[in-house]
Order: structure tokens, then C-alpha cells, then sequence
């Protein structure tokens, strides 16, 4: 309901203090304002610099008659701000702690709630080697909760599994993603840790999304869409976190007392760009299989040098094969030796003794039982049939 104004009272001042640099706090801002003007006759001051902002309303506490703003960053300018008894919402809290004050109150987000949707999200997409949860630069009490929530899904759909965090320092990452059991499952605590990381994978040599799928959270645009690839990202619904604040600071102003609110904003949608292409891991990494195995065909690849290559176990490559092609690395690898052997005899006139050589069988007669076991044909047979069906040019 709005307020009733008197004819002789003076609207409530309110002063906004929100940073609207990055999208989730922009998002939070259209929250406050459209909520104030919807419901409460107030005028409201901007000063979007939160120093600037606290140094205005302890310079004139009797002018507002409320502020929203973010939390500030030390004990000590909250000490100022309380003893003003002045109505204060903080939508950010960003130290730790658990300052109080009468007249003062903390709205947040659910984090852990956010931490158990980004595990939920990338549950659906496949089966990964990997969690690896991405923290904040400076491993904030937010970032500490989503990574909580994330590991406690983790462990809790797969027992025995635990997640693993990224070590902030860009060396340390690199060496500890390469080493992790491929695909990885990567869920940043924000979309621009994904992007730090979408640089560490580049740098690790870990193909996004072949063999790691990377989700951020509050889908800026900005952010998402100007990354290679374009990022992923959980939209929370920070529109109405917004507006609860306007709704506790109304609670404060009428006489209530200050408290620490946890609200359980959803999440209205999962943003689905490159970075997670809704394909199972499995097929992505077969894909890169294969097309490595083609390259170096002649080269007669091992299925050990195909796992190297990926940067995974054998017994995993092998697992994923079986799973998507329902046969071994193994065969696929002579088939793709055969492939390369059919080609040369199709369309060169090089002889089986430089086939042989070529492709690493080592003599003729190695060549030569291989490719009847394979196909049931001589080599002369087959060359001689292929010549036939297909008009050729040798080269």
C-alpha cells in the first residue's frame, strides 16, 4: 500500500548508494527504484559512490530519512553509520563479521541456494570426471557460500565425489586443471571469474566446451557475449532482491528493528551460451578423439598417445568410447589406419611396400595380414575392385 502523506508533512528523503558498474547491482537498483516509486512517496537522492554517500549522510543525517546502500568495507565506518540511528538497508555485505546496529538491516541473496543451482544446471548436461567451483579474487563471504552450496550437491548426488576449488593464483590454476580427470564441470561464482577462467583453460590447453564446461553467474551481457567462447551464466533475480530492501527499509522506518535478511531470490532462467553447448561432454571429448586419431593416422597413434593427447586416463577414453560408439579406441583407431591404407591405394600409385612403410605397419606382410583381417580383401584385390567402381587420378 503507499503511505498516506499529511497535508503538512514533508515526503521522506531516501538516499540511494548503489554501485551500477556490473549488471547484478544494476539489476538490484531497478529493484529499489521501481519498488519506491510503485509504493512510497519518497524522494530520493542518487550518489552512486558509496565513500561519497556515507560521507553525505553522516555530514547531514537529519536531511534522509533512510538510506539503501552497499555495506561499507570496514567495522569502523559501520560504527559511524549506526551511531547515526538513521534507518540503513545493505543489500551487499561485503566483510565478514556479524555487525549490528538497531536501526540497521543486511538483505542478501541465498548464496548457498545459488552455489546448489549452478551444480544443478550442469548435473543436466552430462558426466563429468571433474567439479571444480571457481571463487572471487578475494574469496568473499558471498563467494565462500555459493562454493559451499555447490560442493554440498556435489557430495550429496555423488557420494565419495568432492569438489574442487580453484586456487586464485593464474600458475597454480593452469597446472591444477590440467592435471584434473577430464571433462570438467566448472561453475564460477560469477560471470567474471568464468572469464578468468575461460583464460586459464586457453592456457592449460583444455578445449571449452570439448573438455570443460564453464557456468557464471548474473548473466552480464557485456561479459558473456564478448568471451571466447561466450559464456554461460545463472540470472538470478536480483530485481527483486532490490525491492525487498525498499521493503525493509519501509519496515525501519515505521519503528522495526534492524536485522539480517537471507532472501531466496530465484533464479529465473540459465542463460545457455557456448560455453556449455548442450552436448554430453562424452561426445565432445570422442569428437577430439577422433579427429586426432584422423590427423595421425600414419603416424599409427596408440590409444595411450590418444589419452595423452586429451589429457585423461585410458580406462576413461576407453569408457567414453564404448558409451557413444559402443567400441574401443582401439578399433577405432584401425579403422581409421584402414581408412588412410584405402586411400592410398584408391588414388595414389605408390606401392604396397611405401604404403606399409608410410602408414607404420613396418613391412608388406604386416600391411598385408592386417588388411584382410579388416576388410576380408588382398590389398591388389581391393585396388583393383576400387579402380573399377571409381574412376580415379593418381597423384
Amino acid at each position: 500500500m503507499k503511505e498516506e502523506v499529511g497535508n503538512q508533512a514533508a515526503p521522506r528523503r531516501v538516499l540511494v548508494s548503489i554501485f551500477i558498474g556490473i549488471a547484478a547491482a544494476r539489476e538490484v537498483f531497478t529493484g529499489v527504484v521501481s519498488r519506491i516509486n510503485e509504493n512510497h512517496p519518497w524522494i530520493i537522492d542518487y550518489e552512486f559512490d558509496s565513500a561519497k554517500a556515507f560521507a553525505r549522510i553522516k555530514a547531514e543525517p537529519g536531511h534522509f530519512g533512510g538510506m539503501i546502500a552497499e555495506a561499507p568495507g570496514s567495522a569502523e565506518e559501520f560504527a559511524e553509520l549506526a551511531a547515526l540511528d538513521i534507518p540503513i538497508v545493505f543489500t551487499k555485505n561485503v566483510v565478514d563479521g556479524k555487525a549490528s546496529a538497531r536501526r540497521i538491516s543486511y538483505v542478501r541473496p541465498d548464496d548457498e541456494k545459488l552455489g546448489r543451482a549452478g551444480f544443478q544446471h550442469l548435473a543436466r548436461l552430462g558426466t563429468f570426471g571433474t567439479w571444480v567451483f571457481v571463487p572471487d579474487s578475494h574469496n568473499r563471504r558471498f563467494s565462500r557460500m555459493r562454493g559451499k552450496g555447490f560442493a554440498e550437491a556435489v557430495a550429496r548426488r555423488f557420494q565419495g565425489t568432492s569438489a574442487v576449488t580453484l586456487p586464485l593464483e593464474e600458475a597454480k590454476a593452469v597446472g591444477r586443471l590440467a592435471r584434473l580427470p577430464k571433462p570438467l564441470a566448472i561453475f564460477a561464482v560469477n560471470d567474471n571469474a568464468a572469464l578468468n577462467v575461460l583464460g586459464v583453460c586457453r592456457l592449460a590447453g583444455i578445449d571449452v566446451p570439448g573438455q570443460a564446461m564453464v557456468l557464471g553467474v548474473d548473466n552480464d551481457t557485456m561479459v558473456c557475449l564478448n568471451s571466447k567462447p561466450t559464456l554461460s551464466s545463472l540470472q538470478p533475480d536480483h530485481v527483486a532482491l532490490g525491492a525487498r530492501a525498499v521493503d525493509e527499509l519501509a519496515r525501519l522506518m515505521k519503528g522495526g528493528t534492524g536485522r539480517t535478511m537471507t532472501v531466496r531470490i530465484p533464479v529465473t532462467k540459465a542463460v545457455v551460451r557456448e560455453s556449455t553447448r548442450y552436448l554430453p561432454p562424452a561426445e565432445h571429448l570422442v569428437a577430439q578423439a577422433l579427429k586426432f586419431i584422423s590427423e595421425q593416422a600414419e603416424a599409427a597413434p596408440t590409444v595411450g598417445e590418444v589419452a595423452a593427447h586429451l589429457r585423461i586416463s585410458r580406462p576413461l577414453l576407453d569408457l567414453r568410447f564404448r558409451q557413444i560408439r559402443g567400441e574401443s579406441v582401439g578399433r577405432a583407431i584401425a579403422a581409421a589406419r584402414i581408412a588412410e591404407v584405402k586411400r592410398r591405394l584408391q588414388s595414389t600409385r605408390d606401392t604396397a611396400t611405401q604404403i606399409a612403410e608410410d602408414c607404420g605397419f613396418g613391412s608388406v606382410a604386416v600391411l598385408s595380414r592386417f588388411f584382410r583381417r579388416e576388410t576380408g580383401e588382398t590389398l591388389s584385390a581391393w585396388r583393383r575392385n576400387a579402380r573399377r567402381s571409381h574412376p580415379w587420378r593418381a597423384h
